[in-house]
């Protein structure tokens, strides 16, 4: 038995307006009614004429071959510390710098706060704390002092558990022009 593919094109004022399959000369049929009924003309070519009973080479990719995602979930290098951390959260966490500039910093390959990083595999736990040989990163994570009432808090996050009234749009943008925020003051120690 012989299978025939075919491409049906469909035009109108001389465009291509559709490109359709045909596995059979009634699907062809088919697609010449609805070109008619849509008012194109419509033009077939055979593509494949296969023949069932000869072997076919089954080593051919019947879909198109996908680009493979990148994973987040490896090992997170610096590059200037040798320093290995389990994930980009957990080198966002230890290091203080925000999840998203790292991630950034490993996708368009430059330095965040002098330190550059980069994703790496590491087969064994063992091997990961065994190689942890250099100086560990500062926290970049700032205290923040409310100059009004006096308070020391160790984060932002901190900050804004205790006054859950405070918008973070206007906080930052309030503290950084040394501005009140809600009636208190702000600045980083």
């Amino acid at each position: 038995m012989t299978e025939k593919t075919f491409l049906a094109s469909f035009y109108k004022n001389g465009k291509v307006t559709e490109l359709i399959y045909c596995f059979s000369e009634d699907e062809v049929k088919t697609m010449a009614a609805v070109a008619r009924s849509r008012g194109c003309e419509i033009e077939t070519f055979l593509l494949a004429e296969i023949n069932e009973e000869e072997s076919v080479n089954t080593n051919l990719l019947t879909n198109p071959e996908t680009k493979a995602k990148k994973t987040w979930n490896k090992f997170v290098k610096c590059v200037e510390t040798d320093q290995i951390f389990q994930s980009v959260r957990d080198c966002s966490d230890k290091t203080g710098i925000p999840y998203m500039t790292i991630t950034n910093c490993i996708k368009n390959k430059n330095p965040t706060r002098g330190f550059h990083f980069v994703l790496c595999e590491v087969e064994d736990s063992e091997i990961l704390v065994n190689s942890r040989k250099g100086k560990e990163l500062p926290n970049y994570r700032k205290k923040i002092l409310c100059t009004t009432t006096g308070e020391l808090f160790d984060s932002v996050t901190q900050l804004f558990e205790t006054y859950p009234q405070i918008p973070p749009n206007s906080f930052y943008y309030n503290m950084r022009r040394n501005r009140p925020v809600k009636g208190l003051m702000f600045e980083y120690v």
